[in-house]
C-alpha cells in the first residue's frame, strides 16, 4: 500500500537493526545500544548504529502504472514509486583501540541482519519485536521493504566523505524499494455502463504538418515583393495558413500556446478570421488571444476539432480531438520610421515592443549589420536606442554610416525579427 510519510520506512528498519544485532549471540546481553537515523556527523555515545537516509529516487520501471483515473493531469492521481538510498555507520566515542573494534562488530552485526532478512515485511518479527512500529500505516497494508547492498566502489565511498573534508569511514550503502508514495484522491471516477455506446471516428485525430505565411517585403528602392515563408513567420494582421489534415467534420477552434505559457488559450474564432477545410485552418494573426495580449516570439498552433454524437439514451455528448501542436513565429511589425534628423536620431513605430510580460532585454535593434545598445531616451549618444513605448523606439544612427547611404531598420523582440524598414543617412 502507498504511504505518505517515508519516516515510518526508516522507523522500520532501524527497529530491524536495534533488535537483530541485540538478539545476535555475538552482542552481550548487558552493552547499551543505540540505533539512530541522524547523520554520520551528529552521531554520538560509546555504541551506535547511524542508518541515514540520503538520497531518493523515482523507480524507472513503475514510475508509468497505475494510471486509473480520467482526471487530468492523471499523475498526480497515482503512487509514486520511489527507491531509498541508506547509509549504514557504526561509532563510539571509546578511546583508542577499543573504540574501533566497537564500531567494527557493531558494523558486521548489522550487515549481517540487514543481509539475512533481505525482505521485511508484516511476519518480521525478531526477538518478540516486530520490524514494522505498531499502529502505524506500515502493519497490515500489504507493504514490503526489499534491501538491497549497493556495490560502491573504494573511491566513491571516499569521494562521499571528501565532500566535507572529514577522513573516510567504515560505511555501506543500502538501496530499499519499492516504496510507493501515497497520490492525491480523485475527485471523480467514471460511471457504471448501463448501456455501451461504440463511435467510430473514421477520419482519425486532426493534424497538423506546416504552416506558411505570405510576406511583402519593401526593397530600398520601394518595390515590394511577396515571400512565403515556412514554418510561418507573421505579424500581427497577417493571415497564416496552417496545412494538415482531419481538420473538417465538426466545429474547428484555434489555440494558441505563447512562450512559456503552461496551456494553450482558444482564440476568438471571428476576431481571428478562422476558416478552415479538410486540409488547412486559415487565421488573421490577432494582437489579443483571449484575454491575454499577443507578443512576438515563437507560439504553438493546435486546432481542437469539436464532435457532437447522440448517446444510447438520447442525450447528446461533444467529443474533442486536439492536434499537435506546430510552431510558428509571431513577428514584430514596423510601421513607419521617421526621417532621421541632423544628429541620426528618428523614430520607430510599430507592435510590440514594450508589455509588462517583456523582459527589459527582450528587444533589440540592429541599423545596417550593427546591433544598437540601450541606452536612455533624449539623451542618446550614437548607435544606442531606447523603448519609449507600447509601439515606439527612438534611435541614433550609429556613427562611421556614410552620408546618403540607405540602411536597414530591424527589431527585434523574443528572438523574433521584424520585417526590415529603411532610413537615408543625413
Amino acid at each position: 500500500m502507498a504511504l505518505l510519510d517515508l519516516s515510518v520506512v526508516t522507523q522500520s528498519l532501524v527497529r530491524y537493526i536495534d533488535a537483530s544485532v541485540r538478539a545476535s549471540p555475538s552482542w552481550s546481553p548487558g552493552l547499551s545500544l543505540s540505533v539512530t537515523p541522524e547523520p554520520p556527523d551528529r552521531l554520538a555515545g560509546d555504541r551506535t548504529l547511524g542508518l541515514y537516509l540520503y538520497h531518493v529516487s523515482e523507480d524507472p520501471a513503475l514510475r508509468n502504472e497505475g494510471m486509473h483515473t480520467t482526471e487530468y493531469p492523471p499523475v498526480r492521481y497515482q503512487p509514486m514509486p520511489v527507491r531509498l538510498y541508506y547509509q549504514l555507520v557504526a561509532h563510539s566515542d571509546l578511546e583508542g583501540d577499543e573504540g574501533t573494534y566497537v564500531e567494527q562488530r557493531m558494523f558486521g552485526l548489522a550487515l549481517k541482519a540487514l543481509h539475512d532478512m533481505p525482505i521485511i515485511t508484516d511476519a518480521t518479527v525478531v526477538n518478540g519485536t516486530p520490524a514494522f512500529p505498531p499502529g502505524s500505516e506500515m502493519v497490515e497494508n500489504d507493504n514490503r521493504l526489499r534491501i538491497e547492498l549497493q556495490q560502491v566502489s573504494r573511491e566513491e565511498a571516499r569521494a562521499a566523505w571528501q565532500v566535507d573534508n572529514t577522513p573516510a569511514r567504515l560505511a555501506a550503502y543500502y538501496l530499499v524499494s519499492v516504496v510507493l508514495l501515497e497520490p492525491d484522491e480523485p475527485r471523480r471516477r467514471p460511471g457504471r455502463v448501463l448501456t455501451p455506446g461504440i463511435h467510430v471516428f473514421t477520419q482519425g485525430t486532426p493534424r497538423l504538418a506546416s504552416s506558411v505565411a505570405s510576406l511583402v517585403v519593401t526593397r530600398p528602392d520601394g518595390e515590394a515583393v511577396t515571400v512565403d515563408v515556412r514554418p510561418a513567420q507573421a505579424p500581427a494582421g497577417t493571415v497564416v495558413t496552417f496545412e494538415g489534415g482531419a481538420l473538417s467534420g465538426g466545429s474547428l477552434a484555434f489555440l494558441l500556446r505563447a512562450p512559456r505559457a503552461e496551456a494553450p488559450t482558444e482564440v476568438d474564432a471571428v476576431a481571428w478570421g478562422l476558416t478552415y477545410t479538410d486540409s488547412e485552418a486559415r487565421v488573421e494573426i490577432q494582437e489579443t488571444a483571449g484575454a491575454e495580449d499577443v507578443l512576438p516570439g515563437v507560439h504553438g498552433a493546435i486546432v481542437e476539432r469539436r464532435v457532437t454524437r447522440a448517446m444510447p439514451d438520447g442525450t447528446l455528448r461533444e467529443f474533442t480531438h486536439r492536434s499537435n501542436e506546430a510552431p510558428f513565429t509571431i513577428l514584430p511589425r514596423i510601421d513607419a520610421v521617421s526621417a532621421p534628423d541632423a544628429s541620426g536620431i528618428f523614430t520607430v513605430t510599430g507592435h510590440r515592443f514594450q508589455h509588462a510580460d517583456l523582459e527589459p532585454d527582450a528587444v533589440s535593434v540592429l541599423v545596417a549589420d550593427g546591433l544598437l545598445e540601450a541606452g536612455t531616451a533624449g539623451s542618446l549618444a550614437e548607435g544606442e536606442f531606447a523603448v519609449t513605448g507600447a509601439g515606439t523606439i527612438e534611435v541614433r544612427l550609429p556613427a562611421g554610416l556614410e552620408s546618403g547611404r540607405t540602411v536597414p531598420v530591424r527589431v527585434f523582440v523574443n528572438g523574433a525579427e521584424s520585417l526590415p524598414r529603411w532610413v537615408v543617412v543625413p
